[in-house]
């Protein structure tokens, strides 16, 4: 079991309407703790617009819940979305060991 020292916040996608009617998803206005490893990754900057993303990886229990490209994670008063859905990881068994989300930063 991978260590887990941080604690994030997920929000998973839901179904939900735009103001035009049609059906979308989008992170759950309400956030769930879970305990999280989070690793930085390497930046990537834009110098035609002189902007940086940082990215990161998430390592989250097999308790948590499943994460597709719409969710969003807080971690240190920093907004991350999901770089694609989460990725499950089992062990030789077929037993959840952990879940892996790339991340890339809000705000």
């Amino acid at each position: 079991m991978l260590p887990m020292p941080h604690t994030v916040t997920l929000f998973p996608a839901v179904d939900a309407t735009d103001p035009d009617g049609n059906p979308v998803r989008r992170p759950s206005p309400t956030g769930v703790a879970s305990p999280a490893f989070v690793q930085p990754r390497r930046s990537v900057g834009d110098t035609a617009e002189a902007t940086t993303t940082a990215r990161a990886a998430a390592y989250l229990p097999p308790s948590a819940p499943e994460l597709d490209a719409y969710a969003q994670l807080e971690f240190t008063g920093a907004r991350w979305e999901l770089v694609g859905a989460a990725t499950a990881h089992d062990d030789a068994q077929g037993v959840r060991v952990y879940w892996r989300a790339d991340l890339r930063r809000v705000t």
